[in-house]
């Protein structure tokens, strides 16, 4: 309980920033509208599906930007206080981790009403739910895994933008995996958001498969994640760099 209060919280403190609102609301518009003009400019019908796949872009983009605010707990002189909480390190970083990705979630239905509006003849089926699940899911494991870097490194917001555009490409939103090379293919399934991008489109039965494999993927890094923090709340107390100082 302890642990949905401390996400309920933080995700409000998160929608109060202006940017963090600005980015969950205009990411997923913004992908869908480039998406869009791609597909007419190649001569390629805009899949009645268009509005999934940029509220999984919206929603990643978030939780990068977001988790990002760990850095910032640093600056304020408030990272300190969290390491050495009497909660473990998965409540209090993992709840901050899920809070990034949920409020990227109103990225799915804005993107639906885009695409009505544009008639772009938005498609939508009940395997879209577990698509959306799953793409949280996924999320919220990797934003966990971000959490322990951010904890670790104190120029880690450095590098946000180099997590943001690869995961896109490499995972399927921005191009199949037909697209990419051979060898990267493995690369790109270790990922978990890679087999809930392979579930859309897919109809009753057919996404369980995709759906069941990004859950195990998700354990597995959330797995790490654990592991990640509790090394690099070891390391950052003994270096004594929890601080900017």
């Amino acid at each position: 309980m302890r642990a949905l209060r401390l996400t309920a919280f933080h995700g409000r403190q998160l929608l109060r920033v202006p940017f963090f609102l600005h980015q969950a609301l205009t990411t997923p518009l913004v992908f869908e509208w480039l998406r869009a003009i791609g597909l007419e400019g190649a001569g390629a019908a805009i899949q009645g599906d268009l509005w999934l796949l940029a509220g999984i872009a919206g929603m990643w983009s978030t939780t990068t930007l977001a988790v990002g605010i760990i850095g910032f707990q640093r600056f304020q002189g408030t990272l300190e206080h969290l390491a050495t909480s009497v909660l473990r390190p998965g409540a209090v970083f993992g709840s901050l981790a899920v809070s990034a990705m949920l409020i990227g979630l109103p990225g799915f239905p804005l993107a639906f009403a885009a695409q009505a509006l544009t008639s772009g003849n938005p498609s939508i089926r009940w395997s879209d739910a577990l698509v959306v699940a799953g793409a949280a899911l996924a999320c919220a494991a990797s934003s966990s895994v971000l959490a322990a870097v951010f904890v670790l490194f104190r120029s880690a917001t450095v590098f946000e933008p180099l997590v943001l555009t690869p995961v896109w490409l490499v995972t399927g939103v921005v191009l199949p995996l037909s697209a990419l090379p051979a060898w990267l293919v493995p690369l790109a399934l270790v990922h978990p958001l890679t087999s809930t991008v392979l579930a859309v489109g897919r109809t009753s039965g057919a996404v369980l498969v995709p759906i069941a494999s990004s859950v195990v993927v998700s354990t597995g890094w959330f797995a790490v994640a654990a592991l990640a923090l509790h090394l690099a709340l070891r390391r950052v107390r003994i270096s004594g760099t929890l601080g900017l100082g």
